[in-house]
């Protein structure tokens, strides 16, 4: 185990710090008013002895801030199975307005009115959840397959000799890799439109909840908290688009690992890997201006009275040329991403449940798992899974992978 030094290990700044024949107070003084800096060089410092490799960036973040990213909050995580009933692929997939459009509302006949359209949104929630989770595995089933006929596609079009699996008559298999993409695109539209009532519901229930809460402290961490969540919904678009790209460069690369980097397979993967090297760029154009709502600590560089945004979460951009290293990061980026969007929905969820208390409602029961085209139950979890490695065989059906 590793402990990193304590203030301590500064003593061999002493020589930058102590100055011969100045009273102790001004020592001490001088020590703390360059403590943060120090703090970091020696934690720098010790690292890289105990650790023997060089690194491109460091982040510096405060002590909870690692704990949440480590262990999470159970109870948030409980939060949010009950906010969506357990519809784990729509839990985030909301929209609450601006931070004005969620003000507290005082007048007793409005807020009667906004009661009822809550208790409708909630029973809406319930009613739709189970043939919400449905369709959004639907959908990831259906974005998948269109992946992996991108995938197939790239390799057919470098003259690697992979199955492209069944070919309709009158077709040729890239001809076939297209169609396929369009049934798949034709899935995931239809899937879309079944889940839409469900998203509306859970994206009313958590507004009008907004709406109905008290007036009091917090009420700036609620706006912040509703203002980043809007602009992580804006740069949805985008995620998916990343989404999507990242598994047709992870396709390649167990294609070319396989084939022990046949020029085939390499090509096609890092032109994959340049095309996903610039989404990661337009996606963080967007995603590192949200303000980040929770405590973090800023670098070094950064001004004291900058506003603390995603980008200063994630840490520096790096471009990498290897697709691995693409890909990896590209992958966390997601992740990351993902997460401050977990956070900041289960801290709501939270609300909604006051709210609802507060008018006398019993709390949902968390939801049991919901079963998909009859299969045996599996429990429901909402935390990030790490993904893992793609299976895609050139020796087998471009539509079953």
């Amino acid at each position: 185990k590793i402990t990193p030094p304590t203030v301590i290990s500064l003593a061999k700044q002493e020589e930058e710090i102590f100055v011969p024949g100045q009273p102790e107070s001004i020592k001490l003084s001088r020590l703390f008013r360059n403590l943060s800096e120090l703090s970091r060089e020696a934690t720098q410092d010790f690292y890289r002895e105990h650790l023997t490799f060089e690194y491109k960036a460091v982040r510096f973040l405060p002590v909870d801030e690692i704990l949440f990213q480590l262990e999470g909050d159970p109870l948030a995580t409980r939060r949010l199975a009950r906010l969506t009933q357990g519809c784990e692929s729509a839990a985030f997939e909301v929209a609450i307005g601006t931070a004005e459009g969620v003000a507290p509302v005082e007048d007793p006949a409005l807020r009667e009115r906004l009661a009822q359209d809550l208790q409708r949104a909630r029973q809406a929630v319930v009613d739709l959840a189970p043939s919400a989770a449905r369709a959004a595995t639907r959908r990831t089933e259906a974005r998948r397959r269109q992946d992996r006929f991108s995938v197939v596609s790239a390799l057919l079009r470098s003259g690697f000799p992979i199955d492209p699996g069944p070919v309709p008559p009158g077709l040729s298999p890239e001809q076939a890799q297209v169609e396929g993409r369009k049934e798949a695109a034709l899935e995931i539209q239809s899937a879309e439109a079944e889940l839409a009532p469900f998203h509306q519901a859970l994206s009313d229930r958590l507004t009008l909840a907004l709406r109905l809460r008290p007036v009091g402290p917090g009420q700036g961490e609620i706006e912040a908290m509703v203002a980043s969540l809007q602009g992580l919904v804006a740069a949805r678009s985008r995620a998916a688009v990343l989404d999507s790209q990242l598994n047709v460069v992870r396709g390649l690369l167990w294609e070319a690992e396989r084939e022990r980097g046949s020029p085939l397979v390499v090509r096609p993967l890092y032109s994959a890997s340049h095309e996903l090297s610039r989404t990661v760029v337009s996606y963080r154009s967007v995603v590192d201006a949200v303000a980040y709502p929770f405590p973090f600590v800023l670098p070094e560089a950064a001004r004291q009275d900058q506003e603390i945004n995603v980008g200063l979460f994630l840490g520096p951009h790096r471009h990498d040329d290897q697709p691995a290293a693409t890909s990896l990061q590209a992958m966390q980026l997601l992740i990351q991403v993902r997460r401050v969007e977990e956070r900041i929905v289960g801290s709501l969820a939270e609300l909604v449940e006051r709210v609802e208390d507060a008018l006398g409602w019993p709390p949902l029961p968390d939801p049991a798992p919901i079963p998909s085209k009859g299969e045996v139950p599996r429990t429901v979890s909402i935390t990030v899974p790490h993904p893992v490695p793609p299976k895609w065989s050139s020796g087998r059906s471009a539509a079953t992978g």
